[in-house]
């Protein structure tokens, strides 16, 4: 089987783009014509191993591990690195009937048979017990073997279900109790004393949702840290495993910690169980929309402060019902992620599936096995990449700004739809947006557990700040730093208690404000004489207008609050409502925004205008509206256009475009969906290499 293992010391870097493959769907006789298919193709990089527990293990304790000894040595002698999945998520059938607690029960107490992918409670100690045998097993026979790049902690680990069986019920008494430590503490924290729920032991608690209802918010935000900490719990075991056994192996899996139905705090728990950052990059083909060019909130909320380039383990091809996207757009997807720190990029998928729930999701090859037009996007990005990599790949930089996200405002915004009327992450998406207009760099963070030193952090909508958060936003601004928080921050203490104290509650001091009531802008009884209507045929709505000096700023906000400075000062006012819109408040050695409306792109970008200027906070390199670029290292301009028509770009330096082999004397037109990476020549004419 292959050979010894070398160590990767000196190893040479590189770009890696391939493709997920499913050998075990396909004839032995196909694997080494898909192989060399995929060699031809400019391929170095190959996802294996996943969602197929049971061809590996049929039944309890019998391994059938010979078949796949071939495919890894077929692998090898290609000369492909092998992103190695060690699959146990999915589980198989045989261990859905060992473990009873593994399988899900619904809010109404039915069990659920496991129909369909990712249907097990991960959180199961039984079901644990036969995934971390297998891992153990696979690990020893796989970690030595040449073709070996990286394992991958199976698949998609946050996609799933939550299960109210009883096994979790009393799991989650146990979590309750430590937690809280006597039923007195927790009936405070879940304000049983509201309409009669006091609890007179743990036994009585059940989950807060069932067929026909849902109990209190505090107790649904206990319960959604619950089912989170039950998959954080899970990886951080499975991590220390493969430290175990195969110490100085990469690893990283394609982490789904936004799912709907489950999910879990990733920010606050990745740098106990990641080494290198994953993800599945799916954004669709919205070619007019914000979702291509705005999509990297997700791809910063993967980074997470872990200081390694991504790994995009699945990259999307075509998608469900749609065969392939407009021509260039898939390639200039891989060439925006790599901009965007990617290092690793493998197509989701090679050939398409002929059965399954994803059998019409569309790969580089159709049904029949012969390549399709998503293959031609994917050799073009190899290409490409290949030219690239003697460069300052993978971009790393060095953010002095930071947005910090808080998965628990998130989750309790869902608990009060008629509070907090726009979403969550579409309010995150307005503070990217803010930040992509003032063109800096920036990280994504928890404030609990922020790991570099920024200028600059935003707050946008923080509706849960617990002591814990509030004392990092009070030492951060004390010691010299500046923060940006936005309306309907700090609404809530960390059970989900509204502060009795004025808003924004434990910050209050820091910002030196108090939110005393708010507007909605399709209140026609807040409106202003003279200020803009919209009639969008359902209601009207005011235009809120903001003033900075003499500087205006018309904003389609839904929501503003009404500040009452206590120490703040004015920065900027909402016109003809003789209110604050923006205070700036002096705390120990920093300075404290409050933005008073909900996080809007128009509103934030002025601030941070004055603000990053303010604080001396690098700009990136001024390009036209649809190029994305950054000096990815001294005198290396890498550019790409998202756009599917030429853009004219000017750069005041001289050089070599690489890419196209051609001179750059400060000027060029980039066609639609293409990309650059611009050399300039220095003085005594030598590139930047």
């Amino acid at each position: 089987m292959g050979g010894k293992k070398k160590s990767r010391m000196g190893e040479k870097k590189s770009i890696l783009i391939g493709t997920n493959y499913h050998p075990h769907d396909w004839d032995r006789e196909r694997w080494p014509v898909d192989i060399n298919l995929m060699r031809d193709s400019g391929f170095n990089a190959v996802r294996v191993g996943h969602l197929c527990w049971d061809s590996f293990e049929p039944e309890d304790g019998i391994y059938t591990f010979e078949w796949f000894d071939e495919v890894m040595d077929l692998f090898y002698r290609a000369g492909f690195k092998v992103f190695l999945d060690i699959s146990i998520h999915p589980a198989p059938v045989w261990v859905h009937k060992k473990c009873p607690g593994v399988n899900i029960v619904s809010r109404t107490g039915t069990k659920q048979a496991s129909l369909r992918r990712y249907m097990e409670d991960m959180a199961d100690p039984e079901y644990q017990h036969y995934a971390f045998r297998f891992a153990e097993v696979f690990i020893e026979r796989y970690k030595d073997h040449p073709a070996l790049y990286a394992f991958s902690m199976c698949n998609e680990i946050g996609s799933g279900r939550m299960s109210f069986s009883e096994y979790s019920r009393q799991r989650f008494i146990g979590w309750l109790k430590r937690k809280y430590g006597t039923i007195e503490a927790l009936n405070h924290a879940w304000s049983t004393q509201r309409w009669c729920r006091r609890l007179s032991s743990f036994e009585d608690i059940v989950f807060p949702e069932n067929e026909i209802s849902v109990a209190m918010p505090e107790a649904r935000l206990d319960m959604r840290r619950f089912f989170s900490d039950g998959l954080v719990d899970f990886m951080q075991k499975f991590s220390r495993i493969i430290k175990r056994l195969a110490p100085g192996i990469p690893y990283t899996t394609n982490l789904y910690p936004g799912a709907r139905e489950i999910g879990y705090d990733y920010l606050n728990s990745a740098d106990t169980f990641m080494d290198y950052p994953g993800m599945g990059y799916y954004p669709g083909f919205d070619v007019d929309g914000d979702m291509q060019k705005y999509f990297y909130t997700i791809i910063k909320e993967n980074l997470n402060e872990l200081g390694k380039p991504l790994w995009f383990l699945e990259f999307q091809t075509g998608k469900e019902g749609i065969w392939y996207g407009p021509e260039g757009y898939t390639y200039m997807q891989l060439m925006s992620a790599l901009l965007n720190r990617g290092e690793v990029f493998l197509a989701w998928t090679w050939r398409t599936m002929y059965s399954g729930e994803e059998q019409f999701y569309y790969g580089l090859l159709g049904h029949d096995g012969i390549p399709g037009p998503n293959l031609n996007e994917f050799k073009r990005a190899a290409a490409d990449m290949k030219k690239l990599e003697r460069y300052g790949f993978p971009y790393m930089p060095e953010p002095e700004v930071a947005l910090a996200f808080d998965y628990e405002s998130w989750w309790f915004s869902q608990f009060h739809p008629g509070r907090f009327k726009t979403g969550y992450t579409h309010l995150i998406m307005n503070a990217q947006k803010a930040l992509t207009d003032v063109n800096v760099e920036w990280n994504m963070i928890s404030m609990k557990k922020m790991k570099q030193a920024y200028k600059l952090v935003i707050i946008p909508n923080h509706i849960v700040i617990d002591a814990e958060t509030a004392e990092a936003v009070r030492e951060y601004v004390r010691n010299g730093g500046c923060v940006v928080m936005t309306a309907e921050t700090g609404m809530v203490d960390g059970n989900g208690h509204a502060h009795t104290s004025p808003h924004p509650g434990l910050l209050a001091d820091v910002f030196g404000v108090r939110a005393a009531g708010f507007y909605r802008t399709d209140m026609p009884w807040s409106f202003s004489e003279k200020t803009e209507r919209k009639n969008n045929q359902e209601n009207v709505r005011e235009s809120v207008e903001v003033s900075f000096g003499d500087e205006k700023v018309v904003t389609d906000t839904a929501y503003y609050e009404v500040l009452e400075l206590k120490g703040a000062k004015k920065f900027a006012g909402f016109t003809g409502k003789d209110i604050t819109a923006v205070s700036v408040n002096q705390y120990g050695e920093g300075s404290a925004y409050y933005v008073a409306v909900e996080t809007d792109r128009k509103v934030l970008t002025k601030t941070l205008d004055f603000i990053t200027e303010k604080l001396g906070i690098r700009r990136e390199i001024e390009l036209p509206d649809g190029i994305q670029g950054r000096e990815i290292s001294k005198g290396q301009f890498f550019l790409v256009n998202t756009t599917d028509h030429e853009i004219n770009v000017k750069l005041p330096v001289k050089g070599k475009r690489v890419l196209d082999a051609e001179d750059f004397t400060g000027e060029m037109v980039l066609g639609g969906y293409q990309s650059e990476l611009i050399v300039s020549t220095s003085n005594d004419g030598r590139n930047n290499v």
